[in-house]
Formats: structure tokens, C-alpha cells, sequence
């Protein structure tokens, strides 16, 4: 067949196109905060794209109750059968035997995650998306997360199951807090450093709670049995009977303290740490304090547990 008019018929073609991509413009719904975008050509409906991110969003649930069970396996599972897992520093994992092995290691030293969707974007089909997202990381029942990260997925839905293909993540803040050091030769991990490093943390919120408490006896316990407690003014309390009776008075003439860390430094064998920081102390629950006083603690792991070996403090103000 001629084309008695070529140009009115690539005009009609264009105008065509125009039309279809104007009918396919991205479609843009709000999910829990986060925007979820379909930029496909086929028709889809508000409807449909919120079951498909309500269904990414149980699979990031199941991620986060798989990591607090430490269940690796399960956490592999969450991939397709090659997926892969890129994490910082190392070569990328990939399938599931491999992406296991490597979460063997990260459920140990991190107890449990939070996964929050910044933006999901489906593709045509409904079989593929892009997720763009940020995780806080904590240890033990922690409310102040030991690393903060971003992360990109690529999900692929098999078998009508949306699950990870590609999995890339880097660290937002992990690495700004100089104050926590490790001086050993051995070589150890980061991640081990701000998990050990969280577990003085507690001891000194413990510390505060039975300070709080009154519970002289029980502070005494944060220290070793042949533990040293330097209080300025009177001689050194050696062991947890003398210490006991020291606090018992202290106790009743401060209703609270709180500790602020400046510096911690952990020692060849990750069992010694040094500790430099300063408290305030209050009476009666006044909002402001009745003493400033710097501290340090040489900490000793015994049995697992973080405690006091060496203690002095002496008044800023």
C-alpha cells in the first residue's frame, strides 16, 4: 500500500504514542509515610499497589522476626535462589547457602532490626520492584541503636511470593563515634566493638536504676569481688562488704545520678576497658544538679558479665 501522505501518518503515529504515554503516567500512592510509585505502561489501580507493598512490607516483617530468632536460615530464605547479599567490605554472597552463612555471624552480634521503607517503586507486571529504605540495628532491649544504615533492594515475586534478588545496604552513622576505641593486636570487628561497647552501657543504666532504688548492696554487685571504689576524702573501700557500706550513705544523701560517657577503650582480649566520664547527681528530684564529677572505671568481663574493677571520681564542681 502507498502512503499518499507519509508525514500525516508519522504525526498520527507520534500523536498515538503521546496519547498511550499520557494514559501510563506513574501512578503515586502513600504507604505508611513512604511513596510508592508504578511506572509501567499496563493499567494498574490504587487498589492493586497497595496489596503489593502491603505484602514487601510483611516480607521486611518477617526479616526483622527471623533476625530476632536468630534464624539464619530463615533470614536466607527471604532471597530468591541466587540472590545476592552485598555487604561493606566484603565480596558479595551469593545464593542462599552463602547469605546464610554470612547472617550466622550478624545475628549473633546484633539481637534484633528495624527495616523503614522510604520509597517502593513497581515495574510492569507487578513482578518487580525497588525498594529504597533505612535500618537501626540494636543489642539486648537497647532503646539507642549501635548502627544506622541505608539499604536498596530489588524484590522479584516467584511463585507469588515477593522475595529479595538484590540486596546492598552502608552504614549512615556506624562509623562517626570515635570515642570507643579498641588498642589490642588482635583484630576485631566494629560491630563486636559497639555491641561489647552497649553492654557497659547497660551496667551503667543498671547502676543509675539501683542507685535510684537505694539498693546499696546491690550497686556494690556491679563490681568485682575484690573490686576498688576511690571516693575522695576517705581511704579506698576494697571488696563488695566495704563498698556496700560506703554506698548505703551515699545513697540516702543523693536520690539519683546519671553517667555520661566520654571515652571508652577496650583492651587486647576484649576482657579490659577503660572508661572516662562524668555524672551529675540530684536531690529530691530537682531538675537541676547538686554535684558535677568526672570518673573513671577500669571494667572487667567475668563470666560474661561487664563489672567494676577500679573506681575513682572526684568533684568538678
Amino acid at each position: 500500500m502507498k502512503l499518499t501522505n507519509p508525514s500525516k501518518y508519522i504525526l498520527l503515529t507520534a500523536g498515538v504514542l503521546i496519547s498511550h504515554l499520557t494514559l501510563a503516567a506513574p501512578l503515586i500512592v502513600d504507604y505508611k509515610g513512604s511513596k510508592v510509585i508504578y511506572d509501567g505502561q499496563t493499567s494498574v489501580t490504587k487498589a492493586e499497589l497497595i496489596n503489593q507493598a502491603t505484602l514487601i512490607d510483611q516480607a521486611d516483617r518477617r526479616f526483622e522476626a527471623k533476625w530476632q530468632q536468630k534464624d539464619p536460615v530463615g533470614i536466607a530464605n527471604e532471597y530468591t535462589k541466587n540472590g545476592v547479599f552485598m555487604k561493606p567490605g566484603k565480596v558479595p554472597r551469593i545464593g542462599k547457602a552463602a547469605i546464610a552463612k554470612e547472617f550466622a555471624q550478624s545475628v549473633q552480634d546484633i539481637d534484633r532490626v528495624e527495616f523503614f521503607q522510604d520509597e517502593l517503586q513497581f515495574f510492569d507486571g507487578l513482578s518487580s520492584a525497588y525498594q529504597r529504605a533505612h535500618m537501626l540495628a540494636y543489642i539486648d532491649q537497647s532503646q539507642q541503636p549501635v548502627f544506622k544504615g541505608s539499604y536498596i533492594i530489588l524484590w522479584k515475586k516467584v511463585e507469588g511470593n515477593w522475595l529479595i534478588h538484590y540486596d546492598m545496604f552502608n552504614a549512615d552513622e556506624q562509623y562517626d563515634d570515635h570515642s570507643i576505641r579498641y588498642s589490642g593486636t588482635e583484630k576485631v570487628s566494629r560491630m563486636k566493638l559497639l555491641k561489647e561497647a552497649e553492654l557497659i552501657a547497660i551496667a551503667d543504666r543498671r547502676f543509675e536504676d539501683k542507685w535510684k532504688k537505694k539498693d546499696y548492696v546491690g550497686i556494690s554487685e556491679e563490681y568485682t569481688a575484690n573490686g576498688v571504689f576511690l571516693k575522695p576524702g576517705v581511704p579506698a573501700r576494697i571488696g563488695r562488704t566495704a563498698i556496700a557500706q560506703e554506698f548505703k550513705k551515699s545513697v540516702h544523701n543523693v536520690d539519683s545520678v546519671e553517667f555520661v560517657q566520654d571515652e571508652l577503650e577496650f583492651f587486647t582480649g576484649m576482657t579490659s576497658a577503660f572508661q572516662r566520664a562524668h555524672m551529675t547527681a540530684y536531690v529530691n528530684g530537682r531538675t537541676y544538679p547538686v554535684f558535677f564529677g568526672s570518673y573513671t572505671i577500669l571494667w572487667k568481663k567475668v563470666q560474661g558479665q561487664w563489672l567494676i574493677e577500679y573506681d575513682m571520681f572526684n568533684a568538678d564542681q
